[in-house]
């Protein structure tokens, strides 16, 4: 794979529901505040959560798991 060419659709399948939720908000243009106060939790939170989840399923995606 071209690690700069994996398609989206593709991608959210190495995610959980609750990242492609987290991605779809951002997407849309949701602050980090909008997404922690849907899930119950602080926007930092919401935003360290997000990029853990993201790195994950790269490592996941590319096997460096």
């Amino acid at each position: 794979f071209d690690k700069k060419a994996v398609p989206a659709e593709f991608f959210n399948k190495f995610l959980d529901a609750k990242a492609r939720m987290m991605v779809i908000c951002r997407l849309r243009g949701d602050s980090w505040a909008e997404i922690g106060r849907l899930f119950g939790i602080s926007a930092h939170n919401a935003e360290v959560q997000y990029f853990n989840a993201i790195k994950k399923a790269r490592r996941r995606l590319f096997g460096l798991d």
